[in-house]
């Protein structure tokens, strides 16, 4: 479908759940694919749409996933990733981005930064930049993207902190724990499922999202296109999962919390010793059978 037929779809299912209490709508990864400039973000056509729907709500935040792009004014300045525009001078980065925007307009950024190895990023960019002509297209964004150091943590007015998932990034527990330590006290998991089509790969990408909630003890709200959206407490139980290529929308209250888990402080330890323990029985084995 279209850019604007998927907005409409977008907006039709967050109308049938949304209500004056309605805090948050959490909408999939790329829900705005036309690659809207960074600068222009708050007049883009699409996210004044956006801002018409929060206006009808007391207190509606939006977090929605968009592709979007930053122009260097100083092409001295640029990364590594920089593409070259085609029939004009200057560089540009491609950007698969979590967007927050509330009704007066504010908003906030994250980039997606742990990128999807042969289609969102190519290796070692800035020597092998000729590569992205062999970037393998899902569907989705290809080529080697644009990332940032440090994941963003939006803020609400209250300043309550929510940790912005994009796809791939729920995976990686350490790199969740980047946003808990910035005082995130809910996850949100913004994904697009459907190049997996109908295979064990979109259910196996919802279990490492469990995983993540026990890690951190953070409550989460997932929204898969065309895979499984759902909210996941605490202990990392799944409710109200919906399913497989059905249009839905799904609402629920989630709890927050603040506190710290050792697994957040410390990261990946347990992985770590085990890496370190297997290379140390490997190596004795050698050593003993050489003996």
């Amino acid at each position: 479908m279209s850019s604007q037929q998927q907005l409409d779809r977008i907006l039709e299912l967050a109308k049938s759940v949304c209500t004056d209490s309605t805090d948050y709508v959490v909408a999939p990864e790329t829900a705005l694919p036309d690659g809207i400039w960074e600068e222009e973000i708050g007049r883009h056509p699409q996210t004044v749409r956006l801002m018409d729907f929060l206006n009808k709500y007391p207190n509606l935040i939006w977090v929605i996933g968009l592709a979007s792009n930053r122009f260097y004014e100083d092409s001295t300045q640029r990364s590594a990733t920089a593409r070259k525009f085609t029939d004009s001078p200057g560089y540009y980065d491609s950007y698969n981005t979590a967007l927050f925007l509330d009704k007066n307009g504010n908003t906030q950024i994250h980039h997606k930064s742990k990128l999807v190895p042969g289609v969102e990023k190519m290796p070692f960019p800035a020597i092998f930049k000729h590569l992205d002509a062999f970037a393998i297209d899902l569907g989705g964004m290809s080529g080697s993207l644009g990332v940032q150091e440090v994941p963003t943590v939006f803020k609400d007015e209250n300043g309550l902190g929510i940790a912005p998932v994009v796809c791939y990034e729920s995976i990686y527990g350490d790199y969740l724990a980047k946003y808990i330590r910035q005082n995130a006290s809910l996850i949100f998991i913004i994904t697009n499922d459907g190049w997996w089509s109908d295979s064990p790969g979109y259910r196996q990408h919802l279990q490492y999202a469990r995983l993540r909630a026990i890690e951190c003890r953070r409550s989460i709200a997932r929204s898969a296109n065309t895979g499984i959206s759902c909210f996941i407490n605490q202990r990392g139980d799944i409710l109200q999962a919906t399913s497989w290529w059905q249009k839905d929308a799904i609402a629920a209250t989630i709890n927050a919390n603040s506190e710290i888990t050792l697994h957040t402080r410390t990261g990946d330890v347990l992985g770590i010793v085990a890496i370190i323990g297997t290379i140390g029985m490997i190596l004795f084995m050698f050593v003993s059978k050489r003996k």
